[in-house]
């Protein structure tokens, strides 16, 4: 039996994001190695149940700033 580990940038994440897949990015993973901050930031909000349009508004406010 493996172990499954995935890592994670920014650029994977806003390739899944934008294309409305972010669930094939966390499904079927034991481990994530998140290589920067912000897609960290992806996976608690979608963790915590932010549909993937939220996530994008909550990620424009943040770059707003």
């Amino acid at each position: 039996m493996g172990f499954n580990k995935r890592y994670v940038t920014k650029e994977s994440t806003l390739k899944h994001l934008y294309s409305n897949t972010l669930s094939t990015l966390y499904d079927k993973v034991d481990s994530f190695i998140f290589l920067d901050d912000f897609s960290s930031k992806v996976r608690e909000m979608y963790s915590k149940g932010l549909s993937t349009k939220e996530i994008i508004v909550n990620i424009e406010e943040l770059n707003k700033k």
